[in-house]
């Protein structure tokens, strides 16, 4: 079992963000959430369109625009604003946010692909001192982000596996 469990989390984390930028298009109101438990690691990625965030996409142009986004980054940084944990001891140990324009050296001269599909991606690290103690996850996201509508979370634990669709009043993942 503990086999099956670290071959679908290591499939869950790394070949399903490949799946979903393969699409096409986001739809806007709808956020993707991924959480992963082995040994004392806790990854969660999380998913959104860009407008859900901010209210824009593409390339900030205005001092207001630009100013959501420094605003949308650190709140998406602070971990009280994103998730709280009941249970595991779970220390943050890193964060990576990119937000829909953050493209660093992979520039494309695209405009469709920064201004009509703006996305951002942001991944938490977390060592859990009693993993086996992680019992709720309560995802704050639509209380932060009043444009995210729903986020369909899914996640693997040694000891279990399961999907749900979370919102501004379903907001709990019980892992237990």
């Amino acid at each position: 079992m503990k086999i099956f469990c670290r071959i679908l989390a290591i499939f869950f984390l790394f070949f399903a963000p490949v799946v979903h930028s393969a699409q096409d298009a986001h739809v806007h109101g709808l956020s993707y959430l991924k959480i992963a438990l082995e040994n004392q690691t806790l990854l969660v990625e999380i998913n959104s369109p860009l407008m859900d965030i901010v209210g824009f996409e593409g390339e900030p142009r205005t001092k207001v625009q630009k100013d959501s986004i420094q605003r949308a980054k650190a709140k998406l940084t602070k971990i009280g604003n994103i998730l709280i944990f009941k249970g595991g001891s779970c220390e943050e140990e890193e964060i990576d946010v990119h937000l829909g324009h953050d493209h660093g050296t992979e520039h494309s001269n695209s405009e469709h692909d920064h201004d009509t599909h703006s996305e951002i991606s942001a991944v938490y690290k977390f060592e859990c001192l009693e993993p086996d103690e992680l019992q709720v996850i309560t995802v704050l996201l639509p209380n932060k982000f009043s444009r995210m509508e729903k986020i369909k979370a899914q996640w693997t634990t040694p000891d279990s596996q399961g999907q749900i669709t979370l919102d501004k009043n379903k907001n709990i993942i019980n892992l237990r």
